[in-house]
């Protein structure tokens, strides 16, 4: 029996809870390393006063990545990186697709990353229960008046203790964020500094210039991490109930056997057999009629490869109909004619469309992933 599980079980009912209300189509699992990460190279004493985590926590996170890896879901970790970082990299991913992403966090540190397509949800504990409280731009501007972009500049004023980032020294969140509900931006307050006619506030501002800046560029999340696993790795249909099952009766969490419905799962004794899928190779105009409809999909997939500004292959897969088509183009009049034919599903907005830049390894790797439907 595990010593302590308290933060495993309070970690699995905010998931849970949210993925109940959420209910995401992909789901990641960020994660720091103990390994410096850039910031610390920008500023040596970056986190220098946060104390160690408690072994009694720190011993559940392993068991939480378990936890998370039989659920079937992507646990991302990046040396010279942190967790916060992998969040908005995923976010700014998202959003380019298309997609609604939601940031699950206690760190208001996330709150810059919000826009129109990226909301945070923070959980709050009160009266004894613990909810997620929305944040969207809307409610942080009528909370902090400015919008989630500026939430930087007004970190790189008022610091932060619990990161050790320095900012101006004597500048605290309410005048922070005056400066930058009056002057817009670090760069706006600067440029207009003759106008802060408070001298001690005015004389800090100016000392400490390099400073803010520095601290700014130390609270700014990196949204272009270099993370090799795409979004449509980041399925919630995939998972292993036997290994869940038997991660719950390891740590007594009976309660969560019973609530979904694990009672009789059982390990697979043998792999079953799949039909397979067969990949339609095209490399004729002719063979056009022979493309798969993908006109009434949910999801289509799309892989494709360039050899500079030329399209050579494209590799398309339906989620649904477990089709797929591999179109290896001979010039640019035959990649304008498969355009052509396929601009009914290209040009359906209700289909979701997932690119990868990769080769038709995508395929393999995508059948072998269990990713269908």
């Amino acid at each position: 029996m595990q010593k302590h599980t308290g933060a495993v079980y309070g970690f699995l009912n905010i998931l849970f809870r949210t993925i109940e209300e959420e209910k995401p189509q992909y789901l990641t699992v960020a994660f720091d390393l103990k390994a410096p990460t850039f910031r610390h190279k920008m500023f040596e004493a970056y986190k220098g006063t946060r104390k160690p985590m408690p072994e009694e926590l720190r011993e559940q996170v392993p068991l939480i990545k378990e936890m998370l890896t039989a659920m079937g879901v992507n646990v991302v970790t990046k040396e010279g990186y942190e967790a916060d970082d992998i969040i908005g990299t995923y976010a700014a991913r998202a959003e380019q697709e298309g997609m609604e992403c939601s940031i699950l966090t206690g760190d208001r540190d996330s709150f810059q990353l919000i826009t129109d397509k990226v909301h945070v949800l923070l959980p709050s504990t009160k009266q004894g229960g613990t909810k997620d409280v929305l944040y969207n731009p809307q409610e942080i501007q009528n909370k902090y008046g400015v919008a989630p972009g500026k939430m930087l500049d007004v970190k790189a004023l008022m610091g932060d203790a619990s990161d050790n980032i320095p900012g101006v020294p004597g500048v605290g969140e309410k005048t922070a964020l005056g400066l930058i509900q009056e002057y817009g931006t670090l760069d706006g307050l600067y440029e207009n500094l003759e106008k802060v006619t408070k001298p001690a506030l005015h004389k800090k501002l100016e000392e400490f210039k390099e400073q803010a800046y520095m601290s700014r560029n130390l609270a700014e999340i990196c949204r272009t991490v270099p993370l090799e696993t795409p979004l449509s790795e980041m399925r919630t249909d995939t998972g292993d109930p036997a290994a869940l099952k038997e991660l719950f009766t390891k740590l007594e969490f009976h309660s969560l056997i019973k609530k979904f419905g694990l009672e009789n799962a059982q390990p697979e004794t043998q792999t079953a057999a799949r039909e397979p899928i067969l990949v339609k190779n095209i490399d004729t105009e002719d063979q056009f009629t022979e493309l798969p409809d993908f006109s009434r999909t949910e999801r289509l997939y799309i892989s494709y490869t360039m050899d500079g500004r030329e399209l050579k292959e494209v590799v398309l897969l339906s989620d649904e109909s477990r089709e797929a088509c591999s179109v290896m183009f001979m010039g640019p009049r035959m990649a304008i004619g498969f355009v052509g034919k396929m601009s009914p599903a290209f040009q359906n907005k209700k289909i979701k469309k997932f690119q990868e830049q990769m080769t038709a390894k995508f395929v393999s790797e995508f059948v072998e992933r269990k990713c269908w439907t």
